[in-house]
């Protein structure tokens, strides 16, 4: 009896203890699978391009010597965007897309882009008088392009000087150094991968056409910047683009990255703070562009008037280059229908005898006569939506397309960013490069 007993004691007991064993054994955590290695690479940013271009943006071609200018915002500027471009790239993209969407009209005078953006481009010169926008005390500037160094931020000259900028984008007026604005300038209009020199004569070109169109006998004085006036906006359509550090931190992703190419940027600025490109002692209009191919285009071919340091010079840019080769295509119906904007076309039964160019002095576009509507190489630009004056025309029967093919990115003028950046990868300085591409000019330190 006893050991009945003692047998049913011990199965009650391992009765009582299994449920217990069944959850230690359930929760006993199993190890976690192994990550791949794509699971832990870590993001590193692209490497920033067109320009637009901008950006039109890479920067690296070949170029004969001294050249550049600031890009039409047309940015510089499609590669800073495309595979080249990185930081930059929607520069260049926004550029391209708005120039296909924009109203066709007859063009001011004005500097695109682009840029690349590329740009990501400057605007094309205006021709009307404006008034004197009212002035008030210096403050402290509101934005910089990175927390400042000392009081002038390590600047000389006039960039040691307070400019009133009009924030077009935030409706805002900004009191800052024209160092920190040139730093912001330069970060919106050129791929900060180009080197140092390259930056460097965008640096110059900037400043240069900033005090251009701030000088109070100039007839673009505080046009479009608001309407308590400013010196400059940062709309670049009108006056140049504009990226600020912190704007630039939500978009590169990385603050080292950042802070990497803002250093390279203040680099630029500071080793040719206060220095312009003058003609007849007066800071000159330093047009630039994404990227030309063969030669830059002469002012008066797009805008008339003269600028006798705006003139076509050789261009080291190839085929290969970002942005410089584009493509577009219309069906014949979209061909007319552009047309009788601009009045009443009458069509030749042979649509190859459609379009007849006429090629100015450097090579692009001067004038065309499109089934008896006649315009200038700039105003088939604007009605086409094309990267460039510079280009021909081919018409496929079988698909009843018209195919533009394009050379080069923005208006053309002055500073090529691309060939810029070609050039100093070549060894060429920024003095040389601003030589090239602005004829007759000198580089004095304004004050």
């Amino acid at each position: 009896m006893k050991k009945l007993i003692s047998i049913t004691t011990v199965f009650l007991s391992l009765i009582i203890a299994f449920p217990v064993l069944f959850s230690v054994t359930l929760n006993v955590p199993t190890a976690a699978p192994a990550l791949t290695e794509a699971e832990t690479e870590t993001y590193e940013p692209e490497e920033a391009m067109t320009d637009a271009e901008t950006e039109p943006e890479t920067v690296s071609e070949t170029e004969p010597g001294p050249e550049e200018t600031v890009s039409e915002t047309e940015p510089r500027y499609v590669t800073e965007y495309g595979t080249d471009a990185g930081e930059d790239a929607e520069k260049y993209y926004d550029a391209v897309t708005a120039a296909r969407t924009e109203e066709k009209t007859e063009p001011q005078t004005e500097p695109e882009t682009e840029p690349e953006t590329e740009p990501q481009t400057q605007a094309e010169p205006a021709t009307e008088a404006q008034t004197e926008p009212e002035t008030e005390a210096k403050t402290e500037p509101e934005t910089t392009a990175k927390p400042p160094v000392n009081g002038s931020n390590g600047y000389k000259g006039c960039d040691a000087e307070y400019i009133r900028v009009y924030n077009s984008q935030e409706k805002k007026y900004m009191n800052m150094l024209l160092g920190d604005y040139i730093v912001c300038v330069v970060a919106g209009e050129m791929p900060s991968r180009f080197s140092v020199e390259a930056l460097k004569s965008q640096a110059v070109a900037c400043r240069s056409f900033t005090l251009f169109r701030s000088a109070k006998d100039s007839c673009y004085y505080a046009s479009a910047h608001g309407e308590k006036g400013a010196d400059v906006c940062t709309n670049s359509g009108h006056c140049q683009a504009y990226l600020t550090y912190e704007a630039a931190l939500g978009r590169w992703h990385s603050k080292s990255y950042t802070d990497e190419r803002f250093d390279k940027i203040r680099q630029a600025v500071i080793e040719t703070s206060g220095i312009v490109a003058a003609y007849d002692g007066k800071p000159i209009e330093a047009l630039y562009h994404a990227a030309s191919y063969g030669y830059t285009e002469n002012y008066n071919n797009n805008w008339g008037g003269k600028r006798p340091y705006l003139i076509a010079v050789e261009t080291p840019e190839t085929l290969e280059t970002a942005h410089v080769v584009s493509t577009d295509t219309f069906s014949s119906a979209e061909v007319a229908k552009i047309l009788k904007k601009y009045g009443d076309p009458v069509f030749p039964e042979d649509k190859n005898e459609w379009f007849r160019l006429v090629p100015n002095d450097s090579g692009r576009v001067g004038k065309s006569d499109i089934c008896g509507i006649y315009l200038t190489g700039q105003q088939m630009r604007g009605a086409f939506g094309l990267a460039s004056q510079k280009f021909t025309v081919s018409y496929d029967a079988e698909k009843d397309e018209f195919t533009f093919d394009v050379r080069g990115w923005g208006h053309g003028v002055g500073l090529s960013q691309y060939g810029a950046g070609i050039y100093a990868d070549m060894g060429y300085t920024y003095d040389q490069i601003i030589k090239h591409y602005y004829t007759g000019v000198e580089l004095i330190l304004w004050k």
